[in-house]
């Protein structure tokens, strides 16, 4: 038999598999540098086992189940109060994952995202937290000529 299959072409959505670590990444100015008391972001791209982008299977709904933000303090890494985690990883319409966290003692951190455990490529990011310090308003004065 030869000719069109009938109602040809038929399209067909191919849904990637489920998110893999190793090929996601994560980008944004939060995983290196951020204010004490002020909420940080960044943006994690999930990919599958086989690179393909997670787009339009991501909830938007949410925090993310699997994911993780982990903060700890560079120089208290071995002790159980240096350990915090205060972050968050909400699903967006564009298909990555928002992460947010705060922390409030200015110092070196390193930053981990992380699926299920296991540590996204690229993570952990060593990050800076700076001090709060309001500035106070600067002023050039100069003699009024007479």
């Amino acid at each position: 038999m030869t000719g069109a299959i009938k109602d040809s072409p038929a399209y067909v959505f191919v849904q990637p598999a489920e998110p893999y670590a190793d090929h996601s990444f994560s980008a944004g100015a939060g995983l290196t540098v951020a204010t004490a008391g002020i909420q940080a972001s960044f943006l994690v791209t999930t990919r599958d086992i086989f690179m393909n982008t997670r787009r339009d299977v991501v909830s938007a709904v949410g925090e993310e189940s699997g994911w993780t933000v982990d903060v700890k303090r560079t120089v208290e890494m071995t002790q159980p109060a240096g350990y915090e985690k205060f972050g968050t990883v909400t699903g967006q319409t564009d298909g990555r994952l928002l992460s947010q966290y705060s922390a409030t003692k200015a110092g070196e951190y390193t930053n981990y995202v992380k699926l299920q455990g296991q540590s996204l490529s690229g993570s952990p990011h060593d990050m800076v937290l700076h001090p709060n310090i309001p500035a106070g308003p600067s002023y050039v004065t100069r003699e009024h000529p007479s």
